[in-house]
């Protein structure tokens, strides 16, 4: 019984994390050079943290690690693509 209900909490999680992440593809293609660098760089920023969590043991969602390098990927993408057309 406990074990399906932590199932099912984990799974509530990365519903709404692909929930989020599906806005912020949104929101990514609308940012301008300067902010996807920025949001990069903050991505970044999470990511040294939640590597540090996962070796401790301390990370809550392990998903969300893969989650934030596809965004950084997803505004790489982005900034290239803009430059491109110019």
């Amino acid at each position: 019984m406990l074990y399906i209900k932590l199932l099912q909490n984990y799974q509530l999680k990365l519903n709404l994390l692909k929930d989020k992440m599906a806005k912020d593809k949104k929101e990514d293609k609308k940012l301008t050079g300067e902010q996807a660098v920025k949001k990069i760089q903050t991505l970044k920023k999470d990511l040294f943290n939640i590597r540090f969590k996962k070796i401790n043991g301390q990370v809550e969602n392990p998903a969300q690690y893969n989650e934030i390098k596809k965004s950084i990927a997803r505004l790489y993408t982005t900034i290239n693509a803009k430059a491109s057309k110019r």
